[in-house]
């Protein structure tokens, strides 16, 4: 696998952790006695981390995507360009993962009432929206990364992604 241009490096570590947690919605531990390695794991408990993961990671994330590395990228590209398709894919992806985090967030506040089961559907989805979209942008648009866009400005894009996603 190709190494990531130094400036991707943080939107990379963040890709890594949605990954996990991709697998962790996928793969939940059985239910049964918890302990420090197996924490009980339910439709309820999934959906808090997914709600936690999102305030945490992915909102700051899609904001240093939208705001700082698709703009700098969409700057050299012709409108009719395939990058240029790529990126308004991602930001299509970002908003349906969006929604399905305000769609678990209902489920949750409904499952108190309708038990846990409505929970099932939007986390599917979302973990398979989260891991498509996540092997998308690193398999497609920053191995394109370097061919997309010349030194310096690559390298200039650093600090304004770590910036951005300092301030959460």
């Amino acid at each position: 696998m190709a190494r990531r241009h130094q400036s991707l490096v943080p939107l990379s570590r963040d890709h890594r952790a949605a990954l996990a947690l991709a697998f962790r919605l996928n793969h939940p531990s059985p239910p049964g006695p918890a302990t420090a390695v197996t924490p009980p794991s339910t439709p309820a408990s999934r959906a808090r981390a997914v709600l936690d993961f999102f305030t945490a990671h992915l909102a700051g994330h899609f904001r240093a995507e939208e705001e700082v590395l698709f703009p700098a990228i969409a700057l050299v590209l012709l409108p009719d360009a395939p990058a240029a398709a790529l990126l308004r894919v991602l930001v299509t992806e970002h908003r349906r993962l969006e929604a399905l985090r305000d769609a678990i967030a209902d489920a949750l506040a409904a499952s108190t009432h309708a038990g846990e089961d409505v929970l099932l559907a939007p986390l599917e989805e979302f973990a398979g929206t989260l891991e498509r979209h996540v092997r998308r942008e690193e398999r497609e648009l920053f191995t394109a990364f370097a061919d997309l866009l010349p030194e310096p400005a690559a390298s200039a894009l650093g600090p304004r992604i770590d910036a951005s996603l300092a301030a959460g």
